[in-house]
């Protein structure tokens, strides 16, 4: 377990086997292999059994809980078992919040380019969504972009792929992945939007504005589309 020096707690939920909720006081500074002994004891199950899922990836035992883009009172699946192919275990780096989305316009205009040079203009670009929140805020903040299974709903979803465009979150069937919830088969990803200004339940959810962006110059601001 990582040492409580400098220790940073914050509050998040596990759901374990998505039939268990359990609060969890993590540091930011543990491991996802200190999470999974901390699961482990509370269930008294084998930390080695256990395979971490947030936001459509597997995290591997090595990632800092503050490099893996968790913010406070998110909710994280711990499944123990379950199927698991070597494609359904491919480990994505950059987490879902950091994923460039694209307008079909722009979309068309990278596809212009070669392929080198689109590849490093949609890096360059500052992945941030922006929502309405209706329930709380009631106004426009940004977002977190998160993924359940189609069909069951649960969060213990494993992305074969990123979603690259808008379309591929806002029309359901467009991105395939592994649902790890037992006794459930679900490979069709369902992208959803939350406000992240504030803790939100499962069902807290937000309209996406995929036509207000970042200010480029000043990343805390937001431009509207021109009429």
């Amino acid at each position: 377990m990582a040492s409580a020096r400098g220790s940073e707690k914050f509050p998040i939920s596990v759901r374990f086997n998505s039939s268990t909720n359990i609060p969890v006081q993590a540091d930011l500074q543990w491991r996802v292999s200190d999470l999974k002994e901390e699961i482990g004891k509370s269930q008294n199950v084998d930390p080695n059994e256990l395979r971490i899922i947030f936001a459509g990836r597997e995290l591997n035992n090595h990632l800092k809980l503050k490099d893996a883009d968790i913010p406070n009172q998110s909710v994280i699946h711990a499944i123990r078992g379950g199927r698991w192919s070597s494609r359904s275990r491919r480990v994505q780096e950059t987490a879902l919040s950091q994923v460039v989305l694209t307008s079909v316009e722009e979309e068309e205009e990278y596809g212009a380019r070669s392929g080198t040079a689109s590849a490093s203009g949609a890096s360059q670009r500052k992945a941030q969504y922006f929502v309405y929140c209706k329930s709380t805020c009631k106004r426009i903040t940004p977002g977190k972009l998160r993924v359940c299974c189609s069909q069951c709903k649960e969060g213990a979803m494993v992305l074969y792929q990123d979603p690259r465009c808008w379309d591929d979150v806002l029309k359901l069937g467009r991105i395939r992945g592994s649902c790890k919830t037992p006794r459930c088969n679900g490979d069709i990803a369902d992208f959803f939007f939350k406000c992240a200004e504030h803790a939100t339940t499962g069902e807290d959810r937000c309209v996406a504005l995929p036509l207000i962006h970042s200010n480029t110059r000043d990343g805390s601001s937001f431009n509207f589309p021109m009429p």
